[in-house]
């Protein structure tokens, strides 16, 4: 399975956007996003205290692929379920796809 099918397979419709599973790995030298197995992964250089990963994950989206997230589920996990506001499962897919 390449990237979009893989990526696909873990996005969940909703009316208003997308739900999408994600790990997060706190305290990394350098912000990315990528997928890796169907799942985002997402790299920020902040610590995992006192919600300061959560808030550059939710800036770092907004940044780099200009589109507004919150976090459903896992604030204290590495584990995230994220929401894509007003943007559809496959425009998601298809911006973390790239490259």
């Amino acid at each position: 399975m390449n990237c979009k099918e893989q990526l696909e397979a873990n996005t969940k419709r909703q009316d208003d956007g997308c739900l999408v599973t994600a790990i997060v790995h706190p305290g990394s030298r350098k912000q990315d996003i990528t997928v890796e197995d169907g799942v985002i992964s997402i790299r920020v250089s902040s610590p995992p205290i006192e919600g300061r990963a959560n808030e550059e994950i939710v800036k770092l989206f907004k940044k780099k692929l200009k589109i507004k997230v919150s976090i459903v589920s896992g604030h204290r996990s590495k584990r995230k379920t994220l929401f894509f506001h007003n943007t559809g499962c496959s425009e998601i897919v298809e911006k973390l796809c790239r490259g």
